[in-house]
């Protein structure tokens, strides 16, 4: 199968208002953190958001110390993106109000839509017409909200957020899924392995702006270096196709946990976020072609995000294998074989002075098996790492590029 990419590139400015919004209007604020309203709100002040914040709701005056305000209509200024804490038979007058006052983003929490039935069906068809009929920027519906780390612009209601804050210097990974648990228990993982994170965003329905939209974007993110997502099923191909060869070739790594390869799976998905996982055959064959991992689980994808923030000093491909076990260590190697990389055979040399470092260790041609002496002797792995960083001889190519040899 061959890919091709002719998408129309996504409208970038459309998306910063969503992503990088210096003011926020939350459209059913409450002072009670424990609820959706809450939430959000609590987490733009506890954790250093510096834009303006302008809860909305006719039931109280302020909230935690800010001015609240009875409607949209009332707001001093014109907000970047409005959060719709909102049921979903409130959803399309509220946001025929923000559109009318001049909001060009919006962000809907609400489920009821697509995934819930007949009736949703039609409310969403509303919600997508109205999108289009506007050009309003909208995330959702049914989406857990979104989550710019590095401005702190926190509109996800994650409570995860509490738990582990973000970091305090800029991240490089941006988290794109279409669940809001998978995003939150990927960020909460990653954050307890100091994985730096960038953006959260949660796609929900994609009844407006679409998983290939986000991802468009963040080709073009500066502050990204790599995408780490959970996909039940794309609406745009192309243009998905597109932003995956640009990420390519700006050398971010893509990282997808792909959901519905079972029968099983593929209808939860449909009940999930209303689309179909497609044929699996055809997606794993495109994430190949388009150089991106495909993690097994949520463990193995915050996995590969925390290595996603390693770079390595030369382009080669040649790795060392360094195990606990020598069958672990062959079927490493095997792996690592079938992706395309090298287990070269180290040298007699090599070899020799691995085995006078540490002469415990088994085998040192490569793999390099460490065996149970590794829980006897204290610095063991270190000894053989160490050794092994020092004493690789570089690949002849790779010797006339760099003048220390990894």
């Amino acid at each position: 199968m061959t890919i091709t990419a002719t998408a129309p590139r996504t409208d970038r400015a459309a998306l910063s208002q969503l992503l990088e919004p210096a003011s926020i209007a939350i459209i059913g604020a409450s002072r009670d953190t424990s609820r959706i309203g809450g939430v959000a709100l609590d987490h733009l002040q506890r954790l250093g958001y510096r834009g303006t914040v302008y809860p909305v709701n006719p039931r109280y005056a302020e909230i935690a110390g800010l001015a609240c305000y009875p409607d949209v209509e009332s707001l001093p200024k014109t907000p970047d993106v409005a959060v719709l804490a909102l049921g979903a038979d409130d959803v399309l007058p509220q946001l025929r109000r923000c559109h009318a006052v001049g909001i060009r983003a919006a962000i809907l929490y609400a489920s009821g839509f697509a995934e819930a039935g007949e009736a949703g069906i039609g409310l969403q068809a509303e919600l997508t017409a109205f999108a289009r009929e506007t050009g309003m920027a909208i995330a959702g519906p049914n989406c857990m909200g979104l989550a710019n780390l590095t401005t702190r612009a926190i509109t996800a209601f994650a409570t995860t957020f509490r738990a582990y804050p973000p970091q305090d210097s800029p991240g490089h990974v941006s988290l794109l899924t279409q669940s809001g648990n998978v995003c939150a228990i990927v960020y909460a993982t990653g954050r307890q392995m100091d994985v730096g994170f960038h953006q959260f965003i949660n796609t929900g329905n994609e009844a407006c702006v679409d998983y290939a939209d986000y991802l468009d974007f963040l080709a073009d993110d500066a502050q990204t270096g790599a995408v780490v997502g959970y996909v039940e099923g794309l609406r745009n191909g192309a243009r998905f196709i597109d932003a995956a060869a640009r990420l390519r070739a700006a050398g971010k790594p893509l990282i997808v946990l792909k959901a519905g390869e079972s029968e099983a799976g593929s209808s939860a998905t449909q009940s999930h976020t209303a689309v179909l996982a497609g044929n699996q055959a055809i997606y794993r064959a495109a994430f190949a072609q388009l150089g991106a991992m495909q993690a097994r689980d949520p463990a193995h994808l915050t996995d590969l995000a925390y290595l996603s923030g390693f770079r390595q000093r030369s382009a080669g491909r040649r790795v060392v294998v360094a195990s606990v076990s020598g069958a672990m260590g062959a079927l490493s190697a095997d792996l690592l074989s079938a992706a395309g990389l090298d287990v070269p055979r180290l040298s007699e040399a090599v070899q020799q002075r691995l085995q006078t470092a540490v002469p415990e260790i088994g085998g040192v041609a490569n793999p390099v098996d460490m065996t149970g002496q590794l829980f006897n002797r204290n610095g063991l792995a270190h000894a053989v790492l160490d050794t092994g960083v020092r004493i690789l001889p570089p690949h002849p190519v790779e010797a006339r590029r760099h003048e220390d040899p990894v």
